[in-house]
C-alpha cells in the first residue's frame, strides 16, 4: 500500500489516503475530525500515523488509525504520543516535519513508552535546527535536515548511541535550493525536492480620484 495525503477539500482538511499497489479501490483513512498530512507507517505496516493539517493549531499534534483484517480503518484514540517508529519497531519519535514547533530539540524514545534514549538540544545559534526527521534503514540512527543562514539545505546523521550530529550532505549551489522540510531516506540515498521559484511581475498604476 501507498499512504499519502490529499488537499481536495482545502488545506485545513487534509485527507489521509491508502492506495493498494496491486489494484483495488483507494481507501480513506481519517475522518473530518482528524485532518492530517505527512502520513507514516508503523513498523508492522498495519497502522498509519499523521500530523495535523489545520494551520489554526499552534502545537504539534496528530492522529493514527489501524487497519483490521477485513481492511477497515479504525482511529486510535488517543493517538500515540511518540508515533513515528523505526523500521525495527524498537524506537519512536514525535518529530516528523514539525514545522516551526520543537525545532531546537529531538528526542528518541523506547517504542510505546516515555523512556528517552537520546536527545539533541540546539544550544547555540550556529547549531542546526531540526526541520524534518527520518529513520535510517538500519534503525541505528536518525537523519534530520536544516538550513544555514544563507538558505543552504543540510542533512545530518545522529546516531542512537550518542554523539553530535554529523553533516552528511550540503547543497552549496544556491541556484538549485531545496526549501522544503520533507525528505526521504532509502538505501544509501537521500531524496529531496529542488525548488525552481519563478513568478510573473505586474505593474499596477494607482490613479487618485
Amino acid at each position: 500500500w501507498l499512504g499519502y495525503y490529499s488537499y481536495r477539500e482545502g488545506t485545513t482538511h487534509g485527507i489521509i489516503m491508502v492506495k493498494p499497489m496491486e489494484g483495488g479501490p483507494i481507501e480513506r483513512v481519517n475522518d473530518d475530525a482528524t485532518p492530517g498530512i505527512w502520513p507514516a507507517w508503523s513498523a508492522d505496516g498495519t497502522t498509519l500515523f499523521w500530523q495535523c493539517a489545520n494551520s489554526q493549531i499552534s502545537k504539534v499534534c496528530g492522529g493514527a488509525a489501524k487497519r483490521d483484517s477485513a481492511g477497515h480503518w479504525h482511529a486510535l484514540n488517543p493517538a500515540p504520543a511518540h508515533p513515528f517508529q523505526s523500521l525495527d519497531g524498537r524506537w519512536s519519535t514525535d518529530r516528523l516535519n514539525g514545522g516551526a514547533v520543537g525545532r531546537d530539540t529531538l528526542a528518541v524514545y523506547v517504542a510505546g513508552s516515555d523512556q528517552v534514549k537520546m536527545r539533541y538540544v540546539r544550544r547555540t545559534p550556529t547549531d542546526p535546527q531540526v526541520q524534518d526527521v527520518r529513520w535510517s534503514p538500519d534503525s541505528r540512527s536518525v537523519y534530520f535536515n536544516s538550513h544555514d543562514a544563507d538558505g543552504r539545505a543540510m542533512f545530518w546523521l545522529l546516531p542512537l548511541d550518542g554523539g553530535a550530529p554529523r553533516l552528511v550532505a550540503r547543497l552549496d549551489d544556491l541556484s538549485k535550493p531545496s526549501y522544503r522540510d520533507e525528505f526521504a531516506v532509502g538505501g544509501q540515498r537521500i531524496f529531496f525536492a529542488v525548488n525552481d521559484r519563478q513568478s510573473d511581475i505586474s505593474v499596477v498604476e494607482l490613479i487618485e480620484k
